[in-house]
């Protein structure tokens, strides 16, 4: 599946009503603007994915089935099978690569991914949880990395997203 809307919400529980669109929850980024969002999984405002854990905590399985749990798969701290373990605890669909990359330059590029900062790296860490039973929705920053995730997950039913679909208003 291609060509998803992205709705970024920080109540779990919140139903999407447009056609075509997926709940990406992600409270940690709820209150930055699109442009900061992006940039925040970059710079040093706080551990995105520790604030996602401590309030899923919580849930213990009452999140809804639909919605997706984001998460900053280039984070370098995270312990993933601690991280896993309490998005299913909750009850989650699936996870999502939210944020993502925002898209940078070749010179850029090429310093990013030498520390490890990549979107193949991104879809790296959600081939994992996948593995482990997790559905998984792709947020994509440009086309051409619409296409690796298209073919990264070639024959499985995976919704891809491009980052300019995002919707931060919450569903």
């Amino acid at each position: 599946m291609d060509g998803f809307f992205a709705c970024i919400t920080k109540d779990p529980f919140a139903e999407v009503t447009q056609q075509n669109a997926i709940s990406i929850y992600a409270p940690a980024l709820q209150g930055y603007s699109r442009e900061i969002a992006l940039a925040a999984a970059m710079l040093p405002l706080g551990n995105l994915n520790a604030v996602t854990s401590e309030r899923i905590a919580s849930l213990a399985d009452q999140a809804p089935k639909s919605a997706y749990c984001g998460i900053f798969a280039l984070d370098p701290f995270v312990q993933w099978k601690d991280f896993l373990a309490r998005i299913k605890l909750a009850g989650f669909r699936g996870v999502c690569n939210f944020p993502t990359l925002p898209e940078f330059g070749p010179e850029e590029e090429q310093a990013l991914a030498a520390s490890g900062f990549s979107f193949e790296h991104e879809l790296e860490v959600l081939a994992r949880f996948a593995e482990e039973g997790m559905d998984i929705a792709v947020v994509c920053p440009t086309q051409e990395a619409f296409g690796l995730a298209r073919v990264k997950f070639q024959g499985r039913e995976v919704p891809l997203c491009l980052s300019k679909n995002v919707n931060f208003n919450g569903v």
